[in-house]
């Protein structure tokens, strides 16, 4: 803008007509003006061209940034995407375990067979505490026997 400005004023100060509207005579002269009009029309248009060009760079450089931010959040993004996939793959596993553990009714069911295996095994030992009294009478029985046959009878 600066640039504008110093350009018109060294313009207009290098023009005829305007030293002599200066010093009071007005005076219109079409070569100078059309001359001027020119001058002022390129300046216009040149700062119009520059303004849009540097508009254009600051948009490629904010692009190209948008550009780089655009691909980081894709690579966070497929990142993100792979970790929830494992994630998948592990809930799966995991919901494959649960499935296949036993429930409330199976667990009851161990819990009352392993009741009755108990009440079986009171029932053997009475049987076994049972047998071995008999083995006992038995054994004093053959005791007995022997003790006379070895004794031939002698008593």
């Amino acid at each position: 803008m600066r640039y504008l400005a110093l350009t018109a004023a060294a313009i207009l100060a290098a023009t005829p007509a305007f030293a002599q509207a200066a010093m009071g005579a007005l005076v219109f002269d079409w070569t100078v003006s059309l001359g001027l009009l020119l001058a002022l029309g390129n300046i216009i248009f040149t700062f119009f061209r520059t303004r849009r060009k540097a508009v254009e760079d600051q948009f490629t450089v904010v692009k190209s940034g948008i550009d780089a931010k655009f691909e980081q959040v894709e690579d966070r993004f497929a990142e993100g995407s792979k970790r929830m996939d494992r994630h998948d793959l592990r809930l799966q596993s995991l919901e494959q375990s649960v499935h296949n553990m036993p429930g409330r009714e199976d667990l009851h069911r161990v819990e009352m067979l392993m009741a009755e295996m108990g009440g079986n095994m009171k029932e053997i030992r009475a049987v076994m505490e049972g047998n071995g009294a008999i083995m006992a009478r038995l054994e004093q029985v053959v005791t007995r026997h022997e003790e006379h046959l070895l004794d031939g009878g002698k008593r």
